[in-house]
């Protein structure tokens, strides 16, 4: 607030000189402002996108996009195809499993602990016909019935295991529920379906809808991630590795690009810390396949040198 004014020339000189400097000290402090907030756009705009920050991951340490469809398919992001990979199975199942060793094991969508030493998977009674959710320990042979009577699709995602292999997480009649091994006692946690752990053990996501959440394992902490507002939302969450960034799929219809006659669904990647969101690639992928982000020495060396 200025002084009152007085009467005198001099006075009057003084208060002139008091009101340029005010004046000067706020062009001073509008400017300063003005350059942060340009240096800030620039920082964002020359930020890189989620695309970006793969392909440079991808070059740096060979992480892909990987599921397994009559052999290991990949993404190369720089190229935005999928390649199929030549290498073991050994990040999506142990070398030493063999499915026929365990005919009740369905395979819809098995989920298998950080260790590998547990599988969880629907699995079918080949006498009786009977259909459960059930997880089986490759260590022990034993088995544990988490739900009974249930009809023979998927109820977990390749990410359905906590860090310490203690809980799992699983959709059923529309609820996220958390299965505790050690007392045998499953909770229904939330409303949603296709829920996905996080890699550092902080978070659960699932869908509602066309929505996105997630929460902390214990129920609290409830958050919205975003809204899939084009073609519509088919699949969980599947967490990078860092759990910074995440894939998902959605289903596009002719209006939003996709096929007249047919199903289009597209692969997404999208980091959570600021939304840069982008597809991964053109190919129609399967909502359901058995997702998992990998480490490819082949991919590497394709990104190394430039070959797809």
């Amino acid at each position: 607030m200025l002084p009152p004014l007085r009467s005198t020339a001099a006075d009057s000189l003084w208060n002139n000189q008091i009101v340029k400097s005010m004046r000067t000290r706020q062009y001073a402090t509008a400017f300063v402002v003005c350059t942060i907030i340009l240096l800030l756009s620039f920082t964002a705009t020359g930020a890189e996108s989620v695309r970006e920050e793969l392909i440079r991951l991808q070059r740096e340490s060979g992480l892909t996009f990987a599921w397994i469809d009559r052999g290991i398919q990949a993404v190369s992001f720089k190229e935005r195809t999928v390649v199929e990979l030549h290498g073991p199975l050994q990040d999506f199942r142990p070398d030493s499993f063999d499915s026929t060793d365990y005919p009740q094991v369905s395979t819809i969508n098995t989920c298998w602990s950080r260790d590998q030493q547990k599988l969880v998977d629907t699995m079918v009674d080949r006498r009786s016909g009977r259909v459960s959710l059930e997880l089986l320990d490759l260590v022990s042979k034993r088995s544990q019935v988490i739900a009974i009577n249930v009809d023979q699709k998927s109820y977990v995602t390749s990410q359905c295991w906590a860090p310490d292999g203690k809980q799992l997480v699983y959709e059923m009649d529309d609820a996220v529920r958390l299965y505790g091994l050690d007392n045998d006692r499953s909770d229904a946690v939330a409303k949603g379906r296709d829920p996905t752990w996080s890699p550092d053990g902080n978070w659960i996501a699932f869908r509602d809808g066309e929505t996105y959440y997630a929460m902390h394992p214990d129920g609290s902490g409830r958050k919205k991630l975003f809204r899939n507002h084009w073609g519509g939302a088919i699949s969980g969450l599947y967490w990078s590795p860092d759990s910074r960034i995440v894939a998902y799929v959605r289903e596009l219809g002719f209006l939003q690009g996709g096929a007249l006659d047919a199903e289009v669904n597209q692969l997404r990647a999208r980091r959570l810390e600021d939304g840069s969101d982008e597809a991964l690639c053109p190919d129609s992928v399967d909502w359901f396949a058995n997702f998992h982000w990998i480490h490819s020495s082949e991919l590497m060396n394709r990104s190394a040198h430039g070959r797809h």
